[in-house]
């Protein structure tokens, strides 16, 4: 019976070869995945909710430190939380205007249609 065990690498390999691919053929363009979504918005919505879930996370360091009365641990996990949360609120920041900029777009795309409907009649 074969092994039926993959590596870690083996799994996410889709998604980075996904990646390595749309940059070898130019980069910057905006394609679209399986679910519709851009892939910078996927991207970008990830590292916000990452970046919340380590901020997260660095809150119960601190707590740990604080109980171990270190408190030179408990300046270093909040600065980096700090840093998470700036991280996170850079990327909303990012992707607000980047939906403002795809409803824009949808709505320019909009009225071209019904500006079309219009010649028709």
């Amino acid at each position: 019976m074969p092994n039926q065990q993959t590596s870690s690498s083996e799994k996410r390999g889709g998604r980075a070869q996904a990646s390595r691919s749309s940059a070898a053929r130019g980069g910057a363009t905006a394609k679209k995945s399986a679910t519709d979504e851009r892939d910078d918005t996927y991207g970008l919505v990830s590292v916000i909710y990452h970046a919340l879930q380590g901020a997260e996370t660095i809150g119960k360091y601190i707590e740990d430190a604080q109980a171990a009365d270190n408190e030179e641990l408990v300046a270093f996990f909040e600065e980096c939380k700090g840093r998470q949360n700036e991280m996170a609120m850079n990327g909303k920041r990012l992707l607000g205007a980047q939906l403002y900029e795809t409803i824009a777009e949808d709505e320019d795309d909009d009225e071209d249609d019904d500006d079309d409907d219009d010649d028709e009649g």
